[in-house]
């Protein structure tokens, strides 16, 4: 048996059934493989009524990761709506430090963070909850296979996991406009 890398894709991972704006039954069992009993499911009182069915149903059973540094609102109560760009938008989380809100478009369903200290206050994370939740696990784990790989491979490891999101969430990867393409594009300069 070939031996590969834990980021190299395989054949039989079927990619090409992940669906940008659904939830399709095998991004989530491939979302609690990644993280493996660490998510939080939201309580239903605890979300907007702004959110989608499809948002909904995500977060009250799958939920979102836990990190020491991100407070999820699974408990409730649900948060008030906050009006950005035209957006109608639903918080769902703090990262602290410094105050970073994680919200999803209520209409969209894409998941944006807000720096309510910064002038460009609204910043593309995702295209949906799911990608979101499975594109965090996928950069846990290589941010912890990293160190132990020679620089070489890790370059290789990063640069496979941009091509990767790029097919997996187009929009995510775009330029270095986003989050997540900003911090690969970092992580490959080191």
């Amino acid at each position: 048996m070939e031996a590969r890398l834990p980021w190299e894709r395989r054949r039989d991972d079927n990619y090409d059934e992940v669906m940008v704006l659904g939830t399709e039954v095998d991004l989530i069992a491939k979302i609690r493989l990644l993280w493996q009993g660490k998510l939080c499911p939201f309580r239903v009182e605890a979300l907007h009524p702004a959110l989608s069915e499809q948002d909904r149903d995500f977060l009250v059973n799958v939920g979102l990761p836990q990190y020491e540094d991100v407070e999820y609102f699974c408990d409730g109560p649900a948060p008030d709506l906050l009006h950005e760009h035209g957006r109608t938008l639903v918080e769902i989380g703090l990262f602290e430090p410094p105050s970073v809100s994680l919200v999803v478009d209520a209409a969209e369903g894409s998941v944006f963070s807000i720096a309510r200290w910064a002038p460009e206050r609204l910043t593309f994370r995702n295209s949906s909850l799911p990608l979101y939740v499975y594109i965090e696990g996928r950069l846990e784990q290589l941010y912890t296979m990293l160190p132990n790989l020679p620089r070489e491979q890790q370059d290789q490891a990063i640069e496979q996991t941009m091509r990767d999101f790029a097919e997996l969430d187009p929009p995510s990867m775009l330029n270095n406009a986003t989050s997540l393409a900003h911090s690969l594009h970092e992580l490959l300069w080191e």
